[in-house]
């Protein structure tokens, strides 16, 4: 089963994992707040990864 990571960057090109589930409701939900935080400036940019292994999935998340 895939799951979904939730990756942001901010002016300072510094990357931040917000999260990681297999849940896409959780991460639609966590996808809508990153959205705002776009748009309000608070962030740069982005990135939604749908990975279909486990091998990269963290566990201190």
């Amino acid at each position: 089963m895939p799951y979904y990571r939730i990756t942001a960057y901010d002016f300072d090109n510094t990357k931040e994992v917000i999260g990681e589930d297999e849940d896409a409701d959780i991460i639609l939900d966590s996808v809508e707040t990153c959205m705002q935080d776009l748009f309000d400036g608070s962030i740069r940019s982005l990135v939604v990864s749908r990975i279909t292994g486990k091998a990269g999935m963290r566990d201190d998340l």
